[in-house]
């Protein structure tokens, strides 16, 4: 550029760009293009394990400085996107495009998220001594993604010349990590500590996913079962021969005898969703756990935690790429503990009409005072189902976080689904009175 004054001519030139010996090429390997006519594809050949889909590279966009800091977020199509729980395997590839020899090659790679900087590769102890004319070398980095969002990836390459001149190079990449699924959860708390953790996974990826393993770790306090699954027991009965030896009698050395024996029990478990654990894009499945408390734990502490426990899934898609995702600690929000806990045990399996029948019950005192426990009938308040004997009953001292198991006769009048309650549980000590308006429901069936 030049700016003329008067007869003087004044020269400015510009700084020119350094002219590396080297360039840098960021490849990440990723999923086989497919062409629009073969991108619908039966879900059983796309995750046929025996179809051969080798993986391609594609090319990241390097980023100067300023783009970096004016583009706070990215077309999530400029590049494949990443699922979180997936390994970025990406290839460094430095290449030598000058005449001239370059030395003492190293490189440092970083990956910058919202909230930290890891460093992935750093290879300044252990530098390459050479890269010849027109000639290249590969770098391979992975790392486990396990946050979600923007993710910059920042690339310094330094070398020396023939000269002994050191020079750097510097690259910037971005790449936006994505949840493959979101995960509900609803849970239900029965009156005896049971736990029932319903979990809804849902595919919001944008291909299929399958769920290779589906593991539930309970919280601390808590016994699992999962019931994800039906088990079929069979009782294989095997024919076995064995040949009985006897050192001390000549006679006996090539005896033989049949034996039959029992093998043991073998429980079979098939998952109820089948042998295909796909998810199409949008696909739901909803998973159950029963959650019992451990024997050891203290009840009133295993019924008011609110940590149930973490779920990790470990996928692969269509395309054969796999990743592993842990949740956070699944919480509910603890039940409230009566005082005084009134719960049903048994049932008859059979009630009739006008027929008495009798329901196991227990009282269980929560509080820190010994309680002296009466059960009274509110008549007004049965409806259909009527308590037999006595309105009143005294079920004597109860000790704290002590329980009393007793049983009630009741006589239904109506036939159908009717309600059991109308009962009123008082402490003769304190005066505290508790009204069970409904203790537990029962079908009625007309007598023969």
């Amino acid at each position: 550029m030049s700016v003329l004054s008067g007869n003087t001519n004044i020269i400015v030139e510009q700084p020119r760009e350094v002219q590396h010996l080297l360039s840098l090429k960021v490849m990440r390997q990723s999923s086989p293009s497919t062409s629009k006519g073969t991108e619908k594809k039966s879900q059983a050949e796309s995750l046929d394990p025996t179809v051969s889909k080798s993986a391609s590279r594609i090319h990241m966009r390097d980023l100067s400085e300023n783009e970096l800091s004016s583009l706070p977020s990215m077309n999530t199509n400029a590049i494949e996107n990443i699922y979180l729980g997936a390994t970025f395997d990406s290839y460094l590839i430095v290449n030598n495009d000058s005449a001239r020899i370059a030395r003492d090659i190293s490189i440092r790679a970083e990956l910058q998220t919202e909230k930290q900087r890891l460093q992935l590769a750093d290879t300044t102890s252990n530098s390459v001594p050479t890269i010849e004319p027109h000639k290249a070398y590969e770098f391979v980095i992975k790392h486990e993604i396990k946050e979600l969002g923007i993710h910059n990836l920042v690339c310094m390459v330094q070398y020396t010349t023939d000269e002994g001149v050191k020079r750097y190079l510097k690259k910037f990449y971005r790449f936006q990590v994505l949840n493959p699924f979101a995960v509900k959860t609803k849970v239900n708390n029965m009156a005896d500590g049971t736990v029932f953790l319903e979990v809804q996974i849902q595919n919001v990826a944008e291909r299929l996913m399958y769920l290779e393993r589906m593991n539930f770790e309970p919280g601390e306090v808590f016994n699992y079962k999962d019931l994800n699954f039906e088990e079929n027991e069979n009782l294989n009965i095997a024919n076995e021969q064995a040949n009985l030896e006897n050192d001390n009698k000549e006679d006996e050395k090539n005896s033989e005898s049949k034996i039959v024996k029992l093998s043991k029990v073998k429980i079979d478990q098939e998952s109820i969703f089948g042998k295909n654990s796909y998810l199409n894009p949008q696909d739901i499945r909803q998973y159950l756990y029963m959650l019992t408390p451990k024997p050891e734990i203290d009840n009133k502490l295993a019924r008011t935690t609110n940590a149930l426990g973490k779920l990790e899934i470990v996928w692969r898609s269509n395309y054969g790429e796999t990743g592993r995702l842990q949740t956070s600690q699944l919480i509910r929000k603890p039940p409230i503990l009566d005082e005084i806990e009134f719960s049903v045990t048994s049932i008859p399996t059979l009630i009739e009409l006008e027929v008495p029948f009798k329901l196991g019950c227990r009282i269980r005192n929560r509080t820190t005072t010994t309680l002296k426990i009466t059960i009274i009938a509110v008549k007004s308040k049965m409806g259909s189902v009527l308590l037999s004997g006595p309105s009143t009953n005294y079920l004597g001292e109860l000790a704290s976080d002590a329980f009393v198991e007793f049983s009630l006769e009741f006589f239904p009048l109506s036939p159908g689904l009717q309600k059991v309650g109308g009962l009123k549980v008082v402490d003769k000590i304190s005066g505290y009175t508790k009204e069970i308006d409904h203790l537990t429901d029962i079908f009625v069936l007309f007598s023969k």
